[in-house]
């Protein structure tokens, strides 16, 4: 039996009826918001950490397997914030404080074994594995002509964060960035999708190429002026750079 009904049938009089529902209904509604604050907070506590270039590929190696840590909190999480409610006044009460995991349903609905919408972002991944180990000379391009000595001086990991550094739409912060704005994944629920531990080989690449700039005579500015550089602000500020809207 449902609650409400149970509490209908109760043999006590009507006063003392609405008073237990009234005080039920505080109980429940605290305790969806400690739930979702929980999953909330084990959703936002993973992370990888990689310091070295050798120990990013690792990492995309394990963001991009079919079972992972980061699967088993995404699927964990999805699982255990979805509620269906129905016309119980005390789960609609939990499900409203729930509405923040809704795009779970959307990132991992699932189609003959596998997730489609979140395999686009593995495949950003996986592609970038693979540029990670392309050491083939820029082509030639007229927009890019003034860049294509220093890129080909670059490591690969280098001309991909020189990609972000110059914000260049098809960098792969911005391709990750349209994905999260394609699946509905707003500003506070993205940090996990941009591994920010994980991003300080990028963020010492970029530091290098902007060395690199001024000793070429591309940029006049001092690199610790420049975007991603270390300067007065604190490395988590940086990485914080790196967010959908920030």
């Amino acid at each position: 039996m449902e609650l409400p009904a149970f509490i209908e049938e109760l043999p006590i009089p009507k006063k003392e009826k609405k008073y237990f529902s009234n005080f039920l209904a505080k109980e429940v509604e605290a305790y969806g918001r400690r739930y979702a604050e929980f999953y909330k907070n084990y959703y936002m506590d993973f992370d990888i950490e990689a310091k070295s270039p050798g120990a990013l590929r690792y990492v995309l190696t394990q963001l991009t397997l079919p079972s992972s840590q980061f699967m088993d909190i995404l699927l964990s999480v999805r699982d255990n914030t979805s509620v269906d409610p129905g016309q119980n006044e005390y789960l609609q009460s939990i499900a409203l404080r729930l509405r923040g995991f809704e795009f779970f349903q959307r990132l991992l609905e699932e189609q003959k074994g596998t997730f489609p919408e979140l395999n686009k972002y593995k495949a950003l991944l996986e592609q970038m594995q693979i540029d990670m180990q392309d050491r083939k000379p820029v082509i030639d391009d007229d927009k890019e002509e003034m860049f294509k000595d220093f890129k080909n001086r670059l490591t690969p990991l280098g001309r991909i964060s020189f990609a972000i550094f110059r914000d260049e739409p098809d960098s792969y912060l911005n391709l990750i960035k349209l994905w999260l704005k394609s699946v509905g994944i707003s500003s506070q629920w993205q940090d996990v999708f941009f591994w920010h531990r994980s991003i300080k080989p990028i963020l010492w690449e970029c530091r290098k190429s902007s060395w690199a700039l001024v000793r070429y005579g591309l940029i006049s500015c001092r690199p610790t002026s420049t975007l991603f550089i270390v300067n007065s602000h604190s490395i988590s500020h940086q990485i914080k750079m790196f967010r959908l809207g920030s």
